[in-house]
């Protein structure tokens, strides 16, 4: 496994003409106490990139100072107004987030998980949203029937750079092993809607690797779809992996012109993936392609509150340290 992460380390520095991250000259941006022992950080090799795309997003986004002088009462007041003001939040310097360096090691993680254990690619008719009752009925009778994005919680590795920062809506892209349908059971609510996957594409087609995780004992891989020209997709190139999506070990899109057909693909090996849809959803125009919501069996409850739950820190497949 060394020598898999040594050579993509190797790769990204021949693409770059960057030395790896232990060879770079290295800056303080900031310190933390933690148990009593005191953490230097140093983020030298992204400062410039991360400056960069917070000048270029203050410089479109509506300026609403408030008494403190500050403009986060506009970032604050935008998340509600999909569509009417920027909603991404660039990192700053001082924030302690994966490098893209360091992100294509996690990648190279997720993708050995995968490798090394008994997996094939399931043929996937539907992505799908589980949430409980009372979240589809309050959209269906107070919001128009749009599924407004919101803004992305803790949940997964903290150092995920779309933590608090990217807008979206979750989808489940799992099947069943024998019947390539939907898992049966859902752990995020007792309502499913099924999406059709194309529609999906067409309307946000680039791809993007962000996290690889576990939370007690399963393991997750979290990608994000965005339209091209977003600001999502602007801090998405400038953040995170792009993904081809006819040659990835996640989710496979295939294209046969001859006969004007397109195929879905997902890995099944034991691993969750989870896709973040950075666009509003209409579920009118949703459920006119794939039939009504309809209810699933719960078996417990995956939640973490309005931070969500964090990822195991101990576990050995999915860190980087």
């Amino acid at each position: 496994m060394g020598n898999v992460i040594k050579s993509v380390i190797d790769r990204i520095s021949d693409a770059s003409g960057e030395k790896p991250d232990s060879q770079q000259p290295r800056a303080t941006d900031f310190r933390r106490s933690e148990n009593g022992i005191e953490t230097t950080f140093t983020r030298q090799n992204t400062v410039d990139h991360q400056r960069s795309a917070v000048t270029s997003f203050r410089s479109q986004a509506p300026r609403t100072t408030s008494s403190h002088g500050s403009d986060s009462a506009a970032v604050k007041a935008s998340i509600n107004q999909v569509g009417k003001t920027p909603n991404i939040v660039f990192p700053t310097p001082f924030d302690d987030i994966y490098t893209k360096s360091e992100l294509q090691i996690l990648l190279a993680k997720a993708q050995h998980f995968v490798r090394t254990r008994r997996h094939t690619m399931s043929q996937l008719n539907y992505f799908y949203r589980d949430k409980a009752r009372a979240y589809y009925d309050d959209i269906l009778r107070n919001k128009n029937n749009i599924m407004q994005v919101y803004r992305k919680d803790f949940h997964g590795d903290p150092k995920s750079p779309i933590n608090g920062r990217l807008m979206g809506l979750f989808m489940s892209v799992n099947v069943e092993y024998r019947t390539y349908q939907p898992v049966y059971k859902s752990v995020y609510g007792e309502r499913r809607l099924l999406l059709d996957p194309e529609k999906k594409y067409r309307q946000c087609p680039n791809l993007y690797f962000t996290d690889f995780y576990c939370v007690h004992k399963p393991h997750y891989v979290t990608l994000v779809m965005t339209r091209p020209g977003s600001d999502a997709d602007n801090f998405c190139q400038l953040y995170l992996i792009k993904l081809d999506w006819k040659d990835n070990d996640f989710l496979i899109r295939r294209h046969l012109p001859y006969f004007d057909s397109t195929t879905y693909y997902v890995m099944t090996c034991g691993l969750w993936i989870e896709v973040f849809f950075t666009e509003d959803m209409n579920i009118s125009e949703e459920t006119k392609l794939t039939g009504p919501i309809f209810d699933v069996e719960m078996i417990g409850f995956r939640s973490g509150g309005s931070v969500g739950l964090r990822k195991n820190l101990n576990c050995d497949v999915c860190n980087l340290e």
